[in-house]
């Protein structure tokens, strides 16, 4: 009962999860073309369809063995869709466009993303490799957050030169230009 329990809850999350996936990276001036006009749909729409079934190629590869691994079929649409996102920012930014970002950043800041990203570490884990400490020796998490939020832009602005890209007319600097994870949503 339980791997076809996945296929009928895929069928019931069939086009739901590609919109939700579409919805999270339509906002990123990546996905628009050189003159900032809106996003290009069937770019965004193409990577959410991939991301998506990446996803579900996933979860039928590795869920099928665990029995109860989601309570219901709304839980599985979530799971999908947040692995199904992390699927198509592969799409939207190769791993050799980043690389050569990186390269260009001091070596502090790309030190800290490689900590952020690739090794997983969290606000306090970054605070306690910098020896960060504030009031009665606590590692000061407020402070690598900043840190890092600083060198994630740092590296915005390297990717945003390398696509040229202009930024969006009245949209706040602090904004993502590519959707690179931030703890949130764009």
């Amino acid at each position: 009962m339980w791997p076809d329990q996945i296929a009928g809850w895929m069928a019931l999350t069939e086009g739901d999860v590609e919109l939700k996936i579409y919805g999270r990276l339509a906002p990123f001036p990546t996905l628009r073309d050189q003159n900032n006009d809106p996003p290009a749909f069937n770019k965004a729409m193409e990577y959410a369809r991939e991301g998506a079934a990446e996803a579900r190629l996933l979860a039928d590869q590795f869920c099928r063995g665990y029995r109860g691994y989601f309570v219901d079929h709304r839980e599985f649409g979530r799971w999908l869709c947040a692995i199904g996102y992390r699927q198509a920012l592969k799409l939207v930014l190769r791993p050799e466009q980043v690389d050569h970002a990186l390269q260009k950043l001091p070596w502090e800041q790309r030190r800290l993303l490689q900590w952020r990203y690739l090794d997983v570490l969290d606000d306090e884990e970054v605070a306690r490799a910098l020896n960060l400490f504030g009031r009665r020796s606590r590692p000061d998490r407020a402070e690598a957050s900043r840190r890092c939020r600083e060198a994630h832009a740092a590296l915005c602005e390297q990717l945003r030169g390398l696509y040229r890209l202009k930024a969006a007319p009245g949209s706040p600097a602090s904004q993502p230009i590519f959707p690179l994870y931030l703890g949130g949503e764009p």
